[in-house]
Parts: C-alpha cells; structure tokens; sequence
C-alpha cells in the first residue's frame, strides 16, 4: 500500500512538473510570435514615416494607426505618440 501511494506521488508531481514547464514553453512562444508581428508592423510604419519625411511631407501631417507624430526637433529626433515608445530617433 505504502509503495502503490509513493509511486503515484512521483508520478503526481512528475505530471505537474511536465505540465507547468510545457504550459510556460507555449505561453512563451505564442507571446514571442505576437510580439515578432507588432515589430514588424511598427517596421513598416517607421519606414512609411521616413519616405514620407524625405519627401517633404510636413511632420505634424504624418499619421498611421499606431504612430502619430507630435513634434521634430531639429537634431531629427521624432517625438511620438504611440503605445510602443515616447521618443523614435532617425
């Protein structure tokens, strides 16, 4: 009796274990994944930021749905409005 209640202990805290450190991999790898694809989107917004800055585009006059340009200063640094950062330099 003594010996059936010690293995399935082990094995109690062996599925507990395998489950906790799978659980954490994937939540792990679902945040990595969708934080790859904002970083991506935000890429591509900066990139429209810049043509459009080379272009002669008024600064205040630039918009994207997640970036919003509140003022450029005359080292180039753009200040933003944005959930992803305060200051982007280019």
């Amino acid at each position: 009796m003594r010996l059936i209640f010690r293995t399935a202990l082990w094995y109690f805290l062996l599925a507990t274990f395998v489950f906790g450190i799978g659980s954490s991999i994937i939540f792990v790898l679902i945040k990595n994944a969708v934080k790859t694809e904002t970083d991506w989107e935000l890429r591509g917004d900066l990139s429209g930021i810049r043509n459009a800055l080379s272009n002669g585009v008024a600064p205040d006059q630039i918009q994207t749905s997640r970036i919003k340009i509140i003022a450029l200063d005359t080292v180039q640094r753009c200040k933003v409005d944005s959930t992803f950062s305060d200051t982007l330099i280019f």
